[in-house]
């Protein structure tokens, strides 16, 4: 009986023990800090929306790489007018060179298309000849009514070079002149680039120069001295000073080899076509040497034109001349 009665109460004190333990935990878990918010997504069981895979990204547009005709170290500048800019190492001048070239719509390497070369004036580079508007615009336009031939159009940086062989001697006399081989970079280096590098007409026939300003004095002396390579050169508000121009014509034998009012009577450009264009309120007063050099011309019997037009010597008398000076280069 004794053992009974203390087996019973031994059971007794478990119980009571294990109810007290039982109350202390509950009480501990309602007194402590509740479960932080990532704490119950960590116990709580993931959700099929947390399962389930991230929407896959559309890879981001690779840049359109260039027409695989074009040449090294060139950039479009102009999808709308397929204008580009090319760089390439010059060996006249002993460094990079760049320039901009128009290339006509639907432009094919089968085929060949003749080449305007148009020359900045001095205070301008190759972006205030050729760019996205002005006169690659009026081709794209004067193609497609189908009043001109496809051509191709480059504009050369020539800085403020004249187009000439710069010495240091001459830079002594002209101190805004470009150091530089720049006639032999014009007639040589990037007539040879661009037949070397895009479907061009490679004899003279197809090769015509003009420009702007002393860029036109440039065009009118490299068309005169350089004959075999173009068959068309214009003069656009060309600057051509009737009285002495130091800065160039330093001695008289050098004037006799650079004027072109002096080259129109000597040199021998009698296949040549020239045109000439200046603005009646030319500041410069270009009308007067132009319309004398047409005279030169004419009475040599080279085959020339001279207009007369609305406008200053700026860009925006050239800008509108845009239609008339692609005609004569290459209009049907």
């Amino acid at each position: 009986m004794k053992r009974t009665t203390a087996a019973l109460a031994a059971i007794l004190l478990l119980s009571s023990t294990a109810l007290l333990q039982a109350c202390n935990s509950k009480a501990s878990e309602s007194k402590g800090a509740a479960p932080t918010e990532q704490a119950s997504k960590s116990n709580a069981p993931e959700t099929s929306k947390a399962s389930a895979p991230e929407p896959s990204k559309k890879p981001a547009a690779a840049p359109n790489p260039l027409p695989s005709y074009m040449p090294e170290n060139s950039t479009l500048l102009s999808k709308t007018n397929s204008v580009y800019r090319v760089k390439f190492d010059s060996a006249a001048l002993n460094k990079e060179v760049r320039f901009n070239i128009y290339l006509p719509p639907n432009y094919d390497t089968a085929q060949t298309y003749p080449t305007l070369y148009l020359l900045h004036p001095l205070i301008g580079s190759e972006n205030s000849v050729l760019s996205a508007t002005g006169i690659s615009a009026s081709a794209d336009k004067l193609i497609a009514d189908g009043k001109v031939n496809p051509l191709i159009i480059v504009a050369p940086l020539l800085e403020n070079s004249y187009g000439l062989n710069v010495t240091d001697e001459m830079a002594k006399s002209c101190s805004a002149c470009t150091v530089g081989n720049y006639e032999d970079y014009l007639t040589k280096d990037l007539i040879g680039f661009v037949d070397g590098h895009f479907s061009t007409v490679k004899e003279k026939s197809g090769r015509y120069i003009g420009g702007f300003s002393a860029g036109g004095w440039a065009a009118l002396y490299n068309a005169f001295t350089h004959p075999d390579l173009f068959s068309k050169v214009g003069g656009h508000s060309p600057y051509l000073p009737l009285d002495e121009w130091k800065e160039i014509y330093t001695t008289p034998e050098l004037k006799k080899q650079r004027d072109p009012l002096l080259l129109a009577a000597t040199a021998d450009i009698k296949d040549l076509s020239v045109y000439l264009d200046s603005g009646e309120q030319d500041q410069y007063q270009g009308y007067i040497s132009t319309e004398k050099l047409n005279g030169i011309l004419q009475n040599k019997k080279v085959k020339s034109e001279y207009h007369h037009f609305p406008g200053g010597h700026n860009q925006e008398y050239w800008d509108s001349q845009s239609d008339n000076l692609l005609t004569f280069y290459a209009g049907k």
